[in-house]
């Protein structure tokens, strides 16, 4: 990630001013525009977040009102087997009686 190297750079030019011979001020500066980058991102990220959990917000209520009607789904079928069962039933009772007569 370029941040994570203008970081480290940084970090080694504030250890090493005196090695490097460069001026407070510019190190300073660099830190200052390494800051402001650093928040504009954070801010980004935040903007992102709160996206993506709006978006996380909205699939966890599709998926409630999915499992909602899958389970009304399974009731009605549940309640047209048992028809299916009684009618089937009356069916094999009505042909019964017919082979009486």
């Amino acid at each position: 990630m370029e941040t994570i190297e203008q970081i480290n750079q940084i970090i080694n030019s504030r250890n090493n001013i005196a090695i490097t011979h460069l001026p407070r001020e510019d190190v300073d500066l660099r830190e200052q525009n390494l800051l402001e980058a650093l928040g504009q991102k954070i801010s980004l990220l935040e903007e992102n977040r709160k996206e993506y959990e709006s978006i996380r917000q909205e699939l966890l209520s599709s998926m409630e009102e999915s499992k909602n009607a899958l389970f009304h789904i399974n009731v009605d079928i549940n309640n047209i087997n048992t028809m299916i069962t009684q009618i089937r039933g009356y069916w094999v009772h009505l042909m019964n009686q017919q082979e009486k007569y």
